[in-house]
């Protein structure tokens, strides 16, 4: 089969900020700083697919629960008629928000990021999180204009994916 080019364009920032690209996981070509965000990862989407009527719900239904803190993914996932993987609904909304926001900041800093699962070039939770990534970084870039000390501004990042509560 022939791979099917992406035709999404890049969330570019502005400046020296860097790019946000979602690729699929089999096509997608090497980037230097890749990051999973299917099934098994942080950024999985507990909503789960029979089938590709589910797509647009179960995207939707994913923004949803980045939105909102309150929201149970078990209710949101019963609302829209799908099914909840257990152990996606499990990750706290606080878990997701801190990996979004360390990728924001990687971001803001100049370098570029591809997010990668199975379901691009087709609609994909990932959009969310890339639109979600973008406007943070613009907001932390805006924020380091006004006055944070140049010294934080490229102080390294440490990600600890199972860090948090016990």
């Amino acid at each position: 089969a022939a791979a099917v080019a992406d035709s999404r364009p890049a969330l570019k920032l502005h400046g020296r900020g860097g790019r946000v690209l979602v690729g699929n996981v089999s096509t997608a070509p090497h980037h230097p700083f890749a990051v999973y965000g299917g099934r098994g990862s942080v950024l999985g989407n507990p909503l789960i697919m029979r089938d590709e009527g589910d797509r647009e719900p179960a995207c939707s239904g994913f923004l949803a629960l980045l939105d909102d803190a309150a929201l149970d993914p078990y209710a949101v996932a019963a609302t829209l008629g799908l099914s909840c993987h257990p152990g996606h609904a499990a990750i706290s909304h606080e878990h997701r928000a801190s990996y979004i926001e360390t990728l924001a900041v990687a971001v803001a800093t100049g370098r570029s990021l591809m997010l990668l699962c199975h379901c691009a070039p087709l609609r994909c939770h990932l959009d969310a999180v890339a639109v979600i990534v973008r406007t943070r970084a613009i907001a932390l870039r805006a924020a380091w204009r006004s006055g944070v000390p140049r010294l934080l501004r490229g102080a390294p990042l440490v990600v600890h994916l199972f860090s948090g509560p016990p």
